[in-house]
This record gives structure tokens, C-alpha cells and sequence, in this order.
């Protein structure tokens, strides 16, 4: 029983999917044709925008009321893991899934659960360290980091999905995906030669598949896929997975069940308007023709999910937001990044003064203790994002920083009014992570409205009305082979309005996007 509630019995059905469609068409006679979709082989529809459950926080009120939102909007396409949030994600969706059925708003029938296995950490790797006494990566096990290991062992899969229905509080899944199988290949990099490393995945491959197949028959999931970044890379990239060798595999574990019908039904792959390789890149071989993932899926009958539609990582580096929001900022970020710099320079002088007063060397580590003012401003035009600045001022400023608070300690300490000057610094400096993160989302919002302007005039007059992020949106749902993409709407606005491109028929020429936003 998960979270003292009983286990939703039953699962998504081709009828019970079409009874949800009726009720939204009714509801709302604005849906556009497209806003569901048939889901591959499975006999689901789902609607084309899912919502991603990858960054959902146990106890965040704003992310409980988007799932309930979501519902409510028609959204029946719900996707998780069981290593997103050490199980917060799974249990989140299971509780609200389960109160919305509880109060008569829907039926389990209705909705595609989708969750994935493959990483061990947190409980789940506990529990195998447990479980098995194994304090190191058994033979055949991956450390991808500290606290962290990947595994397509059938026994740990079944481990790791039994605590998914667990945590989700259902009797069965819809899909169950293996995470990202590709941690496999990059993690051998070099140490054989790269066919004896494929050759190796796809025997793991084949027996997961083929415990699949079990999970299958034993009703605890309704078909199953595979997650991975890595479909759509290079034929020479070392981590490129290749869909035809997926689908191969899972045949050959398919012949090994009693009828041979394989019940390998969707891959999941990111997609969006600085990365459309899926699209254009042709990198895998189906029926004596090298296709691009999506045009292969289709010829193989998958259906295709896609995710990060909103954060790019184009191949230059780097992340970009494609989403714009309102800044709340009370003045001209860049006149308050100017000033706060000059102010922390200000008290590097003053630092420098005592520094050189006492005698002491101010060099350590390679470099000189007191050059942020100086060495910051270019590092900052490189970044695209808050999420990127957040992440430097967390793994490299404050550590040096507080670093070289350290060292001034122990060098100044008994030096007249030391103190004072040192807690003046640091008090600027805490200003200038402020005022670096507005310069950065000025910068970000001001580089995406062009972006939104130059990709709305290629939609034409209706384009104007949209958001950077319906665009992003559309431009992934419109692309021929998508079933749908995913979101992590975790904020009821933000479910409005992805949702409202429920209502919009697909654009006309997608990859002509693409093309202009790289210009």
C-alpha cells in the first residue's frame, strides 16, 4: 500500500483514453484535431503535451497544483522515474493521480503512467547495498558517480520497478523505460575496442528486454521503451545508441515469449528548436535506408516522445532557456552590475592595502586572491542562463571565495581594523551574486525576444500571439514522427499555457524553425 492508500487497479486502455478525448472534445469543442494522438503500437492516445516529472519537489505546493491543473486541462500523458527526486517525483503523481480518481474526475484508464529504471542511487542503492552487501559496482554494474550506479540487470530492474508501482501507488504502468542505456557505452569509452562495447550492450539489452517481456505477461506493465539523449547522435559519436540495434534486440528477446509479439513500443529522446538532429541527422539503418531517429521510428511503428523542449544544449555548449518571462527588476541591471563590481573592487583595494601593509603574499593556488571585480565580467558574457550562473557562483565563486576569507584570516588576523574591511567585502560580494544573476536574466529574456520576434514572423500574424515557449512547443508537436513532448510544468501558468497549443493546429514547416533560430 503506498502512502496508506489502496493500489489503483487497472491500467491506460485504448477505450479509456477515448472516453477522456470525447469528455475534453465536448468540454472544449477548440481542441485542435491533433491535441491527441495515437500512441504507436500500444492502441493509447495521448495528448500531445505530457507533463515531465523530472524536477518535482516533495511538498511544493505550486508543483502539486500544476499536476492538478494539468488533469484538468486535458493533460493524460504523465512521465517520471524512479531516481527523479530519490522517488518524490513517483509519489507525487501516484497521490494526485489517485485523489483525482478518487474524486470521480477521471478513471486510471484515462491516463499513461510512464516511469523508467536503470540509475541506482539514493534509497534505491541503499536498498541493493543492502540487499546484496555489495559495497562496489558488481560485474556488470556502472558508477556513474558517487552515490550513484547504473544497472540493466534484470534483478535490479525488477527491484527498481516493484518500488515504482510502490511509490505510485498502481497495480501497473503503461510504459517502463530503460534510463538512458547509453551510461553503458560512455562509461567503457576507451577501455575496449567500441564494437566489443556495443556488442556487450546489446546482450544486456536483450535480457532486459526480455524481462520486460516477463513484466509484460505478469501485467505489472503494459509495453516498454527506451529513454536516452543519445539516439539522435553521430554515427562516430562513442555514445551514439542506435534505434535499429534497439529494435533488433528487443525482437530477438520478443521470439523468446510465448507468442513472439513484442511489446516494444516508444523511445524518448531530447528534441528541440538548437538541437533537431532527430529530425535531420540520419544515423540509423532501417530496411536497407539510413534515416534520422524520428523518420526510423515511424518505419519501425514506435512511438516517439520527446523532452527538453525548453532547454537546449547546443552543440557550441552552454544551456539556453527558451522560455521568456517578465523581469523583476526595479533598474538597469547592467548600471547595477556596474556599480556593485566598482564597489567590490573597491574592497579588493582595501584588502590589498592590509595586504601589503602586513607583509604578506597575497598569491596562493596559482592565482591572485583579489580579482573578481576584475576577472567576473567576462566569465559572465559566456553565461546564457540563471540556472548556469547559479551553478558557477555555487561549484566556483563562493568556494574561492570563502577560500580566500580564509587566508586573509590567517594573515591579517591582529591587523588594525582587518575585520572590518573583510566583512565589508564579503557583504559586496554577496551583492554582486544578486546583481550578476539580474544582468544574467536580462540578458537571457533580452537574447530570447529576439529570438521569439525572429521565430514569430516565420510563423506569420498568428505567431505574434505566441510565447517563446508555445513556439519551442510547437515547433516539437508539429514535427512530423513526434507523439507528443514533454514538460516539467511545474507551475499552474506554465500548464496554461503549454496546454493552450491544445488548441492550435501544427505549424506548416517546423524545421524551418529550426533553421532560423540558428541564425
Amino acid at each position: 500500500m503506498a502512502a496508506d492508500r489502496p493500489f489503483l487497479a487497472g491500467r491506460a486502455t485504448p477505450a479509456g483514453c477515448a472516453r477522456l478525448v470525447e469528455r475534453r472534445r465536448a468540454a472544449d469543442p477548440t481542441l485542435d484535431s491533433t491535441a491527441y494522438r495515437s500512441l504507436g503500437a500500444s492502441g493509447l492516445t495521448c495528448s500531445k503535451i505530457g507533463f515531465g516529472g523530472y524536477r518535482l519537489v516533495a511538498g511544493d505546493w505550486h508543483h502539486q497544483r500544476a499536476l492538478v491543473a494539468a488533469l484538468a486541462e486535458g493533460c493524460n500523458l504523465f512521465d517520471t522515474a524512479a531516481n527523479y527526486g530519490d522517488g518524490a517525483s513517483e509519489r507525487m503523481i501516484g497521490a494526485t493521480l489517485a485523489a483525482a480518481i478518487g474524486a470521480g474526475q477521471l478513471a486510471r484508464d484515462e491516463v499513461i503512467l510512464v516511469t523508467k529504471a536503470g540509475y541506482l542511487q539514493g534509497g534505491l542503492l541503499a536498498e541493493v547495498k543492502r540487499r546484496t552487501g555489495a559495497l562496489e559496482p558488481p560485474t556488470g554494474v556502472v558508477a556513474v558517480a558517487d552515490g550513484c550506479w547504473y544497472s540493466l540487470d534484470p534483478d535490479h530492474l525488477a527491484f527498481s520497478l516493484a518500488t515504482s508501482l510502490d511509490r505510485l501507488g498502481v497495480e501497473a504502468v503503461d510504459l517502463f523505460l530503460l534510463h538512458n542505456p547509453e551510461v553503458y557505452l560512455t562509461h567503457h569509452q576507451g577501455s575496449r575496442p567500441a564494437a566489443v562495447v556495443a556488442a556487450a550492450l546489446d546482450d544486456l539489452l536483450e535480457a532486459a528486454f526480455a524481462f520486460c517481456e516477463q513484466q509484460v505477461a505478469a501485467g505489472r506493465i503494459s509495453a516498454y521503451g527506451v529513454s536516452s539523449n543519445t539516439l539522435a547522435a553521430a554515427v562516430d559519436d562513442p555514445s551514439h545508441l542506435d534505434l535499429s540495434r534497439l529494435a533488433a534486440a528487443a525482437a530477438r528477446a520478443a521470439l523468446a515469449t510465448a507468442n513472439g509479439l513484442s511489446h516494444f513500443h516508444l523511445v524518448q529522446l531530447p528534441y528541440n528548436l538548437l538541437e533537431a538532429e532527430a529530425a535531420t541527422r540520419a544515423n540509423t539503418e532501417v530496411e536497407g535506408k539510413t534515416l534520422p531517429v524520428l523518420a526510423a521510428a515511424a518505419r519501425l511503428g514506435l512511438a516517439v516522445v520527446t523532452h527538453r523542449p525548453l532547454n537546449a544544449l547546443p552543440a557550441a555548449g552552454g544551456l539556453i532557456r527558451l522560455a521568456t518571462s517578465d523581469p523583476e527588476v526595479e533598474r538597469d541591471p547592467e548600471l547595477a552590475l556596474e556599480e556593485t563590481l566598482a564597489a567590490v573592487a573597491a574592497a579588493e583595494a582595501a584588502l590589498d592595502t592590509l595586504l601589503a601593509e602586513s607583509g604578506s603574499d597575497e598569491r596562493f593556488a596559482g592565482g591572485h586572491l583579489l580579482s573578481l571585480a576584475r576577472d567576473l565580467p567576462a566569465a559572465v558574457s559566456a553565461i546564457h542562463n540563471a540556472g548556469q550562473w547559479e551553478q558557477i557562483a555555487r561549484q566556483v565563486v563562493l568556494p574561492n571565495v570563502q577560500k580566500m576569507a580564509r587566508f586573509l584570516h590567517h594573515n591579517l588576523n591582529g591587523q588594525a581594523g582587518w575585520q572590518a574591511v573583510l566583512d565589508h567585502y564579503l557583504q559586496a560580494v554577496q551583492a554582486l551574486l544578486g546583481r550578476v544573476e539580474e544582468a544574467v536574466v536580462a540578458r537571457s529574456l533580452a537574447r530570447n525576444e529576439m529570438l521569439r520576434e525572429r521565430l514569430a514572423a516565420r510563423i506569420g500574424a498568428h505567431g505574434e500571439a505566441m510565447s517563446l515557449a508555445q513556439i519551442a512547443l510547437a515547433f516539437a508537436t508539429s514535427t512530423p514522427g513526434v507523439t507528443a513532448t514533454l514538460c516539467g510544468m511545474r507551475q499552474v501558468a506554465y500548464v496554461t499555457d503549454a496546454c493552450a497549443l491544445l488548441a492550435e493546429p501544427p505549424l506548416a514547416d517546423p524545421l524551418a524553425l529550426a533553421a532560423a533560430a540558428v541564425q
